[in-house]
């Protein structure tokens, strides 16, 4: 699953340290064949002295509890380079504002054209795309079904939680059906 956001998921779009040094040391012991599941990675932070000293059990405990599933990998990961980007604008913002204010020190005019180009590098790189097959989605969904993993917030009516498993954010769900004769 780590294929599908590894080439556009980067450390540096943690804001997180810690959990960045996680990402990238993950995607090496992948790399290296190392089988990574819940049992290896609690072994690494439990034992890590680097990742201990940075709260390594802690994190492992939350990681753990918040856990959604495989099949939501890609749109956490969109979500943390969303945030990248919000974070790398502010700054963009900040710095602009801050010399604006120093008319003395600046030309408006470079000035313009520095953050313009800056802001254009931002947006272009930003522009990626990616393909994942539904086929590979729905393989990876039945997957965590039978793992049992909860992946959403179940409905509470089972016939239906049966075949959708669960409710998952950012999802628009609509069930319908014909009344009854």
């Amino acid at each position: 699953m780590i294929d599908l956001v590894s080439s556009k998921l980067k450390q540096e779009h943690f804001h997180d340290p810690v959990l960045g040094s996680l990402y990238e040391r993950t995607k090496q012991w992948i790399t290296k064949g190392q089988d990574v599941n819940h049992a290896f990675i609690k072994g690494i932070m439990r034992n890590d002295e680097v990742l201990l000293s940075l709260g390594g059990s802690e994190l492992y405990d939350r990681i753990e509890t918040e856990y959604v599933g495989d099949s939501q990998i890609e749109f956490y990961a969109n979500i943390i380079i969303d945030y990248y980007k919000r974070r790398q604008l502010v700054e963009f913002a900040s710095d602009l504002i801050s010399k604006a204010q120093k008319p003395a020190e600046f030309e408006i005019d470079e000035l313009i054209a520095e953050h313009e180009a800056s802001l254009t590098n931002m947006q272009v790189s930003s522009v990626e795309a990616s393909q994942v097959f539904a086929g590979d989605l729905v393989l990876q969904l039945a997957k965590d079904l039978r793992a049992k993993k909860q992946i959403g917030i179940n409905t509470g009516i089972q016939d239906l939680d049966a075949v959708i498993g669960s409710l998952n954010a950012g999802h628009l769900w609509i069930v319908g059906g014909r009344p009854a004769m």
